[in-house]
């Protein structure tokens, strides 16, 4: 099965934040569409990949305050359109 495209996994990703408060972050988020079969493995490791040279800051670290969802959608819909 070939991977769906970078645009394609990040709308799911963006469409797959949760409403909680307590939302942990866009790395946590690629493990969880996994866990529940909505992405493969191969393609949480593409998301995780561009995730990584992609996110502002410095890997490792959070690159928004926690639990805010405004900033991550607001960069995930500037990824999105500039695909």
């Amino acid at each position: 099965m070939q991977s769906r495209p970078i645009k394609e996994l990040l709308i799911i990703l963006r469409d797959s934040i949760p409403e909680e408060k307590d939302f942990e972050g866009l790395c946590v988020q690629t493990t969880l569409l996994r866990q529940r079969d909505i992405i493969t493995l191969k393609e949480m490791r593409i998301l995780d990949n561009y995730l990584f040279v992609n996110l502002p800051g410095f890997p490792g670290s959070f690159r928004w305050e926690k639990g805010l969802k405004p900033p991550r959608i607001e960069w995930l819909n500037e990824k999105i359109r500039n695909l």
